[in-house]
């Protein structure tokens, strides 16, 4: 076991200090590996809190630490310390790198066969099922902060609220509305889900209140002044060394500016972007792995939707983009 426990150690030394993948993934690809090294002590850890939210919001919330609620405590200090990890008052850290994990109290919040594995390349990690991290989103939104009249006149989205209502309109296809509903009913916040399944159903084509549609703000000036901005003072020059994840958040950004879920039309924006800045096939395609739409797929999933992603792009007659025209404007071609 020790062997195993060293190359792990490894491992995440080589992740923490990786500069050419992003921190989201890096902290995904922790996951794996910690779910897996705990196994091997009979351990089954399931993530939960920020980093499952992380995970659902396909990557527009962030956070620092990863949280695991565990079946079992037994062995889990001999397991955490064969990987470089130290317990500080609850708190996992890993020397050397901006690794931090935490093991809240169970039982799980949820029901545990809906968890979800998720691949991140040969390592696999379970996840809290989306329905059931959404409900701890409403219930921290109602309870814990300010409560809102959802019927009322007064009704005010807290922080907490706020990324349920994002993570329903982010997975709306997959959900099991009638289990949501039904965990909503138990847990008294029924009125929370009715109001954000009202609030998806009516801006189902578009942004919140706070944004116009997609379509209307890519078609904006403020949206070309913005993107102006972002090109000429945000934006390091694109060049045959930049990383593939460099170059993804290079054409990523204004969009990701937008603040809503990333969809598929997204992926064919960026290739259709790429395409007319030259950038060879090859290149594109893996770039296109750093995609939100791509995580948890594994290698071979990845290539075969970044196949499918470039075709519709050349099929797609509709190719012309404010954004490329200023990258190719105020940026060096390849160097």
């Amino acid at each position: 076991m020790g062997k195993d426990n060293k190359s792990g150690r490894e491992e995440i030394i080589e992740l923490a200090e990786n500069p050419n993948i992003s921190p989201a993934y890096k902290r995904f690809r922790l996951a794996g590996i910690v779910c897996e090294e705990l196994a091997k002590y009979r351990v089954r850890a399931i993530m939960v809190g920020g980093s499952a939210v992380e995970l659902y919001s396909s990557q527009h919330y962030a956070t620092q630490d990863i949280d695991f609620v565990l079946s079992t405590n037994e062995r889990v200090t001999e397991c955490m310390n064969s990987l470089g990890f130290e317990n500080h008052g609850g708190v996992w850290e890993c020397e050397g790198t901006p690794f931090i994990i935490e093991f809240p109290k169970g039982p799980l919040a949820g029901d545990i066969n809906r968890v979800r594995n998720v691949s991140i390349g040969d390592k696999i990690f379970t996840v809290i099922g989306a329905e059931d991290i959404i409900i701890d989103r409403c219930l921290r939104g109602k309870f814990w902060e300010a409560s809102p009249k959802i019927m009322g006149k007064n009704f005010r989205e807290g922080y907490f609220s706020e990324w349920a209502k994002f993570m329903i309109e982010a997975n709306a296809d997959d959900l099991d509305w009638e289990y949501l509903k039904k965990r909503a009913r138990e847990e008294d916040c029924e009125d929370v889900i009715r109001h954000f399944q009202k609030m998806y159903k009516k801006e189902l084509s578009s942004l919140d209140e706070r944004h116009p549609k997609r379509q209307e703000i890519i078609g904006s000036q403020d949206f070309t002044d913005y993107l102006n901005k972002i090109i000429e003072t945000e934006v390091p020059k694109l060049s045959s060394r930049t990383s593939n994840y460099k170059t993804f958040v290079y054409f990523a950004k204004p969009i990701l500016s937008l603040g809503v879920s990333w969809n598929h039309d997204d992926d064919i924006l960026i290739v259709k972007n790429m395409c007319k800045y030259d950038l060879e096939k090859e290149r594109i395609l893996e770039c296109l792995k750093h995609s939100p739409n791509f995580l948890g797929l594994s290698a071979k999933e990845m290539t075969v939707k970044a196949n499918i992603i470039w075709k519709n792009a050349q099929d797609d007659p509709l190719s012309s983009s404010i954004v490329c025209s200023y990258i190719k404007k105020h940026s060096c071609k390849n160097k």
